[in-house]
């Protein structure tokens, strides 16, 4: 039971590898979900066909089940997604129209080219391009020729299937196909989402740890200022030289009040018995951005 259970998830994840990001993830998996799905239908479809004597009509969902088992075999091998693509792409768009002529027109085949509608679907999902509008065009380039020649393969076929299979696989057809791309376009979506969401919740915590250390680089300058302001004097002037600020030990050690500092000259705490030459290398200092000790 828990290879069965396990099956489903080990097919959808052939030819992943554990460094794909997730974007490759999941353009891997919908491409695997096509033969997933199709092909088994495509040998139920084969067998029915078979029973009804339709042998050449048979061959073509059998030849897509087996073809599409020797590409996945061959992902599995070299990881070479872009020719199981293509060749997915291609069979599915081309197999559906060859089986519809085989069985004589639209309406004897059930409409069965609907199937081939996933192959631009498949063509959107992995490249949001104008390429992918080359598969819809081919899409609808093969439904006119069908058109063109459906009268002449309606007088040209022998055997026609009877009134009730055709009415059968007309429901078959159109409920299993659009189900499908309904359940692939969802897939990706809901993957999408997915990963959103998780990219999202990473630059959430990413940024709580950015705030976490903002704040903690914020409590050291804070506390390195408190330290400053507790053991250093400290002013701030402009360019010429006029007090725009002074911390409190400042005011503390010199007596002087804000009214008294603020918007004076340096020079008024300035000892007359400096030299000028030290104040002159001081302010060269400063104003090339270099620190001064003295």
């Amino acid at each position: 039971m828990n290879i069965l259970h396990n099956l489903p998830h080990k097919l959808l994840h052939i030819g992943i590898s554990s460094t794909d990001s997730e974007s490759l993830r999941l353009k891997k998996i919908s491409i695997n979900i096509v033969p997933i799905l199709i092909g088994p239908i495509g040998l139920i479809w084969s067998l029915i066909y078979l029973t009804h004597g339709q042998y050449i009509s048979a061959s073509i969902p059998m030849f897509y089940a087996v073809i599409s088992v020797l590409t996945m075999i061959h992902f599995k091998t070299t990881q070479d997604m872009r020719f199981l693509l293509k060749s997915q792409m291609l069979l599915i768009l081309i197999l559906p129209f060859l089986l519809m002529w085989s069985l004589g027109g639209f309406i004897q085949s059930s409409y069965i080219f609907i199937w081939a509608f996933i192959a631009p679907i498949i063509a959107l999902i992995h490249d949001k391009g104008p390429k992918s509008l080359y598969w819809l065009y081919s899409f609808i380039a093969l439904i006119i020729l069908s058109v063109i020649i459906d009268s002449w393969l309606i007088e040209t076929m022998s055997f026609h299937l009877s009134y009730l299979t055709v009415q059968i696989f007309f429901i078959l057809n159109i409920s299993i196909s659009l189900s499908g791309i309904y359940f692939l376009i969802r897939y990706v979506i809901d993957k999408k989402d997915k990963n959103a969401d998780t990219q999202l919740q990473i630059k959430h915590d990413a940024l709580l740890n950015n705030i976490r250390e903002l704040d903690n680089n914020i409590s050291y300058l804070q506390s390195y200022k408190v330290n400053i302001d507790n053991n250093l004097i400290v002013t701030r002037t402009d360019i010429n030289g006029i007090i725009t600020f002074a911390n409190d030990n400042f005011y503390n050690i010199t007596g002087y009040t804000d009214d008294e500092i603020i918007g004076k000259n340096h020079n008024i705490v300035r000892n007359p018995h400096t030299p000028d030459e030290l104040f002159e290398e001081l302010w060269k200092k400063i104003l090339n951005k270099k620190t001064w000790h003295g």
